[in-house]
């Protein structure tokens, strides 16, 4: 198994505190595609559609 992830891993430019979503934005083609991602960079991050 591979190790944990960090945000170094990932071209966001946001820190990502949860594991299940650092881990959907690296390892996923269109994170913004998957629904928990989405709502996590909405919600929590406040971005836009737009900023997404």
């Amino acid at each position: 198994m591979r190790e944990p992830y960090t945000n170094e891993d990932h071209h966001w430019n946001i820190r990502v505190a949860h594991d299940e979503i650092l881990r959907r934005l690296v390892e996923l083609d269109k994170p913004w595609w998957d629904r928990a991602v989405l709502a996590f960079l909405h919600h929590e991050k406040k971005m836009s559609q737009a900023e997404i």
